[in-house]
């Protein structure tokens, strides 16, 4: 795909569009830790030119959960062990992204602060803040770039809030 087929914008609808073309249907498959958790969504079957990528990584950059919040404090309450270092959260992140391997997402959502919402099959959502002190972004959805006819497409909510999303033409 060429540079002049691949359309950028900063719309949050549009962001909120192609998010829900990249992860609903999608299922929670592989989890990788370094500086931030990435989640690996995959869909059955080959890439086809003109289709949405089968598989999608979810970059987590920013305080968020899985559950509601109360539901949250009471997983970090009953966990074994705390880390000798590091954010006290990650081991249950961990845990909590592991359970959530095999499940599907139902729905995703963007709010107004910008806070990504992915509702899953099981009752259990993922609810990642809009906003970051630490990192340049809080969180984005991206296509690896060895995944064939990948084109462009990305959603990325910079630690401000800010949305951008790039998605092929007549993609969404």
């Amino acid at each position: 795909m060429t540079r002049e087929d691949v359309i950028k914008t900063s719309d949050r609808h549009v962001a909120t569009r192609v998010l829900a073309r990249l992860v609903v249907g999608a299922s929670f498959s592989a989890v990788s830790y370094a500086a931030g958790f990435r989640v690996e969504l995959s869909r059955g079957g080959a890439n086809q030119l003109g289709e949405v990528p089968r598989i999608s990584w979810l970059g987590l950059l920013s305080e968020w959960r899985v559950g509601d919040s109360a539901d949250w404090q009471r997983a970090l309450a009953s966990a074994p062990w705390q880390p000798p270092e590091g954010e006290p959260d990650d081991p249950m992140r961990a845990y909590a992204l592991a359970w959530l391997c095999g499940t599907r997402v139902l729905d995703a959502t963007i709010s107004d602060e910008s806070a990504l919402h992915l509702r899953t099959d099981v009752g259990k959502d993922v609810w990642v803040s809009g906003h970051n002190d630490f990192f340049d972004k809080s969180w984005t959805v991206t296509v690896p770039a060895d995944i064939p006819h990948h084109g462009g497409w990305s959603v990325t909510c910079a630690d401000d809030g800010a949305l951008w999303c790039r998605y092929p033409a007549g993609g969404i």
